[in-house]
């Protein structure tokens, strides 16, 4: 099997491609999942604040971890853009 996969280099990028296509699909589905429930939870967390119910301790907590995790989510891929940039810049000086 080894030997045809390394006799073949079209179809080890074939299998590559498939395997990638596969990846892909179950992490699209995952996220969409996640934004999903966090969605739930922003509408849940706002309809008990409209309402004027007091939050459930864990919900309150839930929804600043959330929040915290988004935003730490946000200034690294800031840093990482920076960091690119440099990088590219850098290597277009050269």
């Amino acid at each position: 099997m080894f030997d045809l996969l390394t006799a073949q280099p079209m179809l080890v990028l074939v299998a590559i491609l498939v395997v990638a296509l596969m990846v892909w699909a179950v992490v699209k589905r995952l996220l969409k999942m996640a934004l999903f429930l966090l969605l739930c939870l922003a509408a849940l967390l706002m309809w008990l604040k409209l309402s004027g119910q007091e939050i459930p301790l864990a919900l309150d907590k839930a929804g600043r971890v959330a929040g915290h995790a988004a935003s730490g989510a946000v200034e690294k891929g800031v840093e990482a853009y920076r960091q690119g940039k440099a990088a590219k810049d850098s290597v277009t000086t050269l």
